[in-house]
């Protein structure tokens, strides 16, 4: 396993940075709903690369042919499934790795049970089956990501907040009991919720 230089490092804080940046720039002035709710998936967009670079355990999860598998879960709308899956692989690499981006709309995920995918991200708010993916990613130790409102206080992973900035967001409770490492510097920038 390659050592990250200090380079590297700087490289990861100053994409992290851009990314809040970015993410805040969206959020900036008021807009209707529907506006609103694509405005928390680009942000999510924006930020669900730079999870996934601050998971110390990344290096863990890569496929057998060197690359990162990622999936964009559904549960109907398809084509923002693979506008969103598009957006993501034009990141091209996270920590170096290659990425590939899948899309399914099966929240038990069945055909990834032999190699689950170093993460997940929801494309739209989930209604009837949250506490399935939930279950799927404690079990199997991945990110899984939702860029809506109440899903991480519901007990996903992680997330983005948004008061007067956009930031990431971390369900605390999940992060101590699904086996995720997040490297410090990354810590020290998102919001917490704290189960209670």
């Amino acid at each position: 396993m390659v050592k990250p230089t200090q380079k590297m490092r700087v490289q990861e804080v100053w994409r992290i940075f851009i990314a809040i940046v970015l993410c805040w720039s969206l959020f900036a002035v008021s807009s209707p709903i529907q506006a609103w709710q694509a405005s928390r998936l680009q942000a999510g967009v924006d930020l669900f690369p730079s999870f996934l670079a601050a998971d110390t355990k990344i290096h863990d999860k890569i496929d057998a042919d060197g690359m990162l598998s990622l999936v964009v879960l559904h549960r109907g709308a398809s084509t923002q499934a693979q506008d969103i899956a598009h957006q993501l692989e034009k990141v091209g690499t996270i920590r170096n790795i290659p990425i590939r981006v899948f899309i399914t709309d099966d929240p038990n995920l069945s055909e990834y049970k032999q190699k689950p995918p170093a993460g997940v991200f929801l494309s739209e708010k989930r209604l009837n089956d949250l506490d399935t993916i939930i279950a799927w990613g404690k079990r199997s130790h991945r990110t899984v990501f939702s860029p809506f409102e109440g899903d991480v206080e519901s007990g996903l992973f992680c997330g983005l907040s948004v008061r007067e900035k956009v930031l990431p967001l971390v369900n605390q409770h999940a992060l101590d009991t699904w086996g995720i490492v997040l490297k410090r510097f990354f810590l020290r920038i998102t919001r917490r919720y704290a189960h209670e």
